[in-house]
């Protein structure tokens, strides 16, 4: 699991759709899951992920992270 402080305009944006589809892609049978979603208590994106391959599921968090903290750039 990660959090990463946002800025407001993130609000609306759902980067998790792009990384799922590179998971998808990259194993033809993903075995997890990943979720993303806005605190409702303070300015922070969660970033969870659980499933059979670690390595992955790792690389997609690291990656949703980067998106998030790219576009709050």
């Amino acid at each position: 699991m990660e959090n990463v402080r946002f800025t407001e305009r993130l609000a609306a944006e759902r980067p998790q759709g792009h990384v799922r589809d590179k998971a998808v892609r990259e194993e033809a049978r993903p075995a997890g899951r990943l979720l993303v979603r806005k605190s409702g208590t303070e300015p922070v994106i969660r970033i969870m992920g659980e499933g059979d391959n670690e390595k992955l599921v790792r690389e997609v968090v690291r990656e949703v992270v980067q998106l998030i903290r790219d576009a709050s750039a």
